[in-house]
């Protein structure tokens, strides 16, 4: 994994044709919280659209480990999976491939439901 926190690499999702990596930048910084529990743990994430013409692989084999009051900032181009990545540490869709957990749970266990209830209780984006 590189100082980042991020590894792996996610494709430019609006061409059929794999341009290569693109990078996502991941900046953290703690706050002074004394908390250091892992939420959420995402490992081997993947996720790929069928556009028609063939599979989009938008995300490719991400990890990533985020603590409890922690300050992240995402930061990439256009096409390299930032929103896809948000989407499914937040719950509202589900990876190709790969897991996230979220304090121990794993969120394939939920059902839609009880992921409406999570993000609600637990999930906040700025964009």
């Amino acid at each position: 994994m590189s100082p980042s926190g991020q590894k792996g690499a996610a494709a430019d999702s609006r061409s059929g044709a794999d341009p290569g990596p693109a990078r996502v930048t991941v900046s953290k910084g703690l706050t002074d919280t004394g908390a250091m529990h892992p939420v959420p743990l995402a490992r081997g994430l993947r996720k790929s659209y069928d556009s028609g013409g063939g599979l989009i692989h938008a995300l490719r084999g991400i990890d990533l480990e985020l603590v409890e009051a922690e300050f992240v900032v995402l930061l990439g181009p256009s096409g390299s999976g930032k929103s896809t990545l948000l989407n499914l540490l937040g719950g509202v869709d589900r990876p190709s491939a790969g897991g996230i957990s979220f304090r121990g749970i794993d969120l394939e266990l939920y059902d839609w439901g009880a992921l409406a209830v999570r993000r609600r209780r637990h999930v906040g984006f700025v964009f």
